[in-house]
């Protein structure tokens, strides 16, 4: 569990206080442009609002991180993740 104390962050010069709440954790195989051009232009910031991305590198690890609550949503489609859990087991096997 996060430390529930406020941070402090700056967003055009002025101070923001944001609390764990405002933190959104995120995974995929890699940022789409939306959330490029949000965090570019600070749109996430002025809302108070920390994307924390994880990048996606292994299926069956991302589905597990998924069903433990790592993350709270993902940029991968279920049949995607599903597919590349497939493919790796049978290169294991």
């Amino acid at each position: 569990m996060e430390n529930l104390s406020l941070r402090q962050i700056e967003f055009q010069g002025r101070a923001r206080y944001v609390t764990p709440m405002d933190v959104l954790k995120v995974t995929g195989y890699h940022k789409r442009p939306p959330q490029l051009v949000g965090e570019e232009k600070g749109f996430f910031a002025r809302e108070g609002l920390e994307i924390r991305f994880d990048e996606a590198t292994y299926a069956p690890e991302h589905n597990q991180g998924m069903a433990e609550g790592r993350w709270d949503l993902t940029l991968s489609s279920a049949d995607t993740m599903i597919a590349r859990t497939i493919a790796c087991r049978s290169a294991l096997t």
